[in-house]
């Protein structure tokens, strides 16, 4: 660990100065040990909620060579696995044990020829222009699937994406000890007895791949994109594209989710 950078919470006053307070204590504890703070640092310590986490990597660019820690100090905090003692412990320990959180790599594709690459911690959300409906053609792992029109179409990541916007579309959530699967869920679904009968939603796959037939507007991580001339979104996993976290205790989703959402 050459260097260190820190993001914390937007909003310190809504969790009252907590997260500024425990930056203070991180930054003595670094001085202490001669590690510098950096703007470029190979250790990144996001404190907040998952908004701050998910701020942090996409800052950095979901930079594989970089360790990523996070600190709970708001509400949910599924990607914020870390009390504040477990970290500071971490930080002078020399037995650090880190995990490789794979990502979603999402591939867009323009009318005029150009595309762009982007990843994903939570989800993609595409949806219709000005409150138009969207309608595409859709194939799952490679295969042509369906013809869609719906509100919108949310593509989440199994690994920890399910719990956030997908679960409230109506989303599955992934307990299953598979990882890198993508959850698909139509939003406001235009149906016909057919699709009733035989399509359900959501669906759960390794790649989907989406041929617009109108105008969209692509949503990652909560960050807009006001373009209109997407032709077709890839949203897939690789083996080569994945951040790493450092880990202190075995995660489990099912605990996270009954004392974070169900309350016991």
């Amino acid at each position: 660990m050459k260097s260190y950078t820190l993001f914390l919470r937007d909003d310190p006053l809504r969790d009252d100065h907590r997260s500024e307070n425990f930056s203070n204590k991180i930054r003595e504890l670094f001085s202490t040990l001669n590690i510098p703070e950096s703007n470029d640092g190979d250790f990144v310590i996001a404190i907040g909620g998952d908004g701050t986490f998910i701020r942090a990597v996409t800052e950095t660019n979901f930079n594989p060579k970089k360790i990523y820690a996070g600190v709970n100090t708001g509400t949910l905090g599924f990607l914020q696995t870390m009390t504040e003692e477990e970290l500071l412990e971490s930080i002078t320990s020399k037995k650090r044990k880190f995990q490789k959180l794979y990502v979603p790599l999402i591939e867009l594709f323009y009318s005029d020829g150009n595309s762009e690459l982007h990843h994903c911690i939570n989800e993609l959300v595409v949806e219709g222009v000005h409150g138009k409906k969207l309608s595409f053609k859709e194939y799952v792992n490679g295969q042509f699937y369906q013809k869609v029109s719906a509100s919108a179409v949310c593509i989440a990541a199994s690994t920890c994406g399910d719990t956030a916007f997908s679960m409230n579309a109506g989303g599955a959530i992934d307990f299953s000890e598979r990882k890198n699967q993508l959850i698909r869920t139509l939003v406001v679904p235009i149906r016909n007895a057919m699709y009733e009968r035989f399509l359900p939603n959501p669906i759960i796959s390794n790649e989907v791949m989406l041929h617009l037939e109108s105008d969209a507007q692509v949503i990652i991580d909560g960050q807009e994109f006001e373009k209109t001339s997407i032709e077709k979104i890839i949203v897939s996993y690789s083996k080569r594209h994945y951040i790493k976290t450092m880990e202190v205790k075995p995660y489990s989703k099912i605990d996270t989710i009954r004392k974070k959402i169900l309350g016991y």
